[in-house]
């Protein structure tokens, strides 16, 4: 009878509702996701669920976890403060966070001063390191490559000349590492025949960081824009002829070699039989 009053008692008290509150973690972190109450007198009364939609995610009541219907996600990565219940701290420790783990959380409590739940959203993100500049020059232009990394998500790069131009010609490289953080590039191929401050600016807008670098670039000098002046075709046609021009010097002298080393050899004959011919005579 005691219990059953207890059952009404608890489904006639007004519910509290808090606002949303925001936990933000980097990926494969841990996260703890606060719910305070009123304290409890008596451990044994005291009913706290921890769930994800409909997912339960963590329970406690009848004083000890209850993890019969835990969900299979959250299994041996779910924490509750025991020492801390007694005070009207129900937190919720969420380690090895991932992305399936993102979304909103509710905390439900029940004890003998009534019932209350709070909302809690779980948000993935970890700032990006200082950005890596690197220049590549070409015969009559220049790449400029921006690298980030160790950051979640995806961040946001926007190029712009001296004039706030956007410059939308770029190239990108996503990497994801072991640990579910990016590491991206954008490269731009940038020409001027004049001095240009080119800026790039990278966002993550949910933990709104952004960096802004900029570089003053000078135009090639005179004689490499003249080197790209020749196009390609009359560049392979000076190739083959030097090429060809190369062989008929290297047969020249594999012929001259050779007929050097001929006349060495028939040098010392002749030598011998002049000598020869005296003994010859002597003889007679």
């Amino acid at each position: 009878m005691k219990h059953l009053f207890w059952m009404v008692f608890a489904c006639l008290v007004r519910k509290v509702q808090h606002p949303l509150s925001t936990v933000t973690v980097a990926p494969g972190g841990n996260a703890t996701l606060g719910c305070s109450f009123s304290a409890s007198l008596n451990i044994n009364s005291l009913i706290v669920n921890w769930q994800y939609g409909d997912t339960v995610v963590h329970s406690f009541y009848l004083g000890k976890d209850q993890l019969e219907r835990q969900g299979a996600n959250y299994r041996g990565r779910t924490h509750l403060f025991k020492e801390e219940l007694l005070k009207g701290n129900a937190s919720l420790l969420l380690t090895a966070v991932r992305s399936e783990d993102v979304g909103d959380y509710t905390c439900h409590i029940t004890n003998e001063q009534g019932s209350t739940s709070e909302k809690i959203k779980v948000i993935m993100a970890a700032p990006f390191d200082e950005p890596l500049l690197s220049l590549q020059p070409t015969c009559d232009s220049i790449n400029i490559t921006v690298t980030v990394s160790n950051g979640y998500p995806e961040p946001e790069f926007k190029w712009h000349d001296s004039s706030g131009r956007e410059l939308n010609q770029t190239q990108s490289s996503v990497l994801l590492d072991s640990r579910g953080r990016y590491q991206v590039s954008s490269t731009i191929n940038f020409q001027s025949n004049s001095i240009e401050t080119i800026s790039v600016e990278i966002k993550l807008e949910v933990l709104n960081q952004n960096i802004i670098r900029s570089l003053l670039l000078h135009p090639p000098p005179e004689y490499c824009q003249d080197c790209c002046q020749v196009t390609p075709t009359s560049r392979g046609g000076v190739s083959v002829a030097l090429s060809f021009l190369l062989f008929i010097v290297l047969v020249i002298l594999i012929l001259c070699l050779i007929k050097y080393n001929k006349k060495s050899s028939d040098g010392p004959r002749e030598q011998e039989h002049t000598l020869a011919e005296p003994s010859t005579s002597t003889s007679l």
